[in-house]
């Protein structure tokens, strides 16, 4: 898009210039059990489910972007700092990242927790652990996908 000096932008109406709210839903920590192509599928079952549910949020998909190169699959958990995620991100804004989990956690696609680390430096950083879970309550539109493996 170009200046063009005496021309009118115009802006969408529905515009109220405040960011995106999403209410908390109550969810349930995922469980983390088996052999590894089990716990592989339990991963691409819940990131099926994760999909659809920001899809229908109208909401980022930033997060979800970096979450196979860091889950760690014997726990079901990401961890890291906000800078490690911003960074993974695309190297957005600390700030956009924090948001993105944030909103995740009103989903109930992560239950977060936070741990303060010393750093050798003295320094203190803070730590989160992400624990994937889906809402206790799902929209009847989420699908889980089809079994197309053949006859059982």
């Amino acid at each position: 898009m170009n200046f063009v000096p005496g021309k009118t932008i115009t802006v969408a109406q529905n515009w109220t210039g405040q960011r995106k709210r999403i209410d908390r839903r109550a969810a349930t920590v995922m469980t983390w059990f088996g052999t590894e192509k089990n716990r592989m599928e339990t991963f691409q079952l819940w990131r099926h489910m994760a999909m659809q549910i920001i899809h229908r949020e109208s909401y980022s998909f930033r997060l979800m972007a970096i979450v196979d190169g860091l889950i760690d699959l014997k726990s079901g958990t990401i961890k890291g700092t906000n800078r490690d995620f911003a960074r993974f991100a695309g190297r957005c804004s600390i700030k956009t990242i924090s948001r993105d989990i944030t909103h995740y956690e009103d989903l109930g696609l992560f239950i977060g927790s936070r741990a303060r680390k010393k750093k050798e430096s003295g320094e203190f950083v803070e730590i989160r652990t992400l624990h994937l879970s889906l809402p206790r309550v799902f929209d009847p539109e989420i699908k889980l996908p089809e079994d197309t493996s053949g006859p059982a």
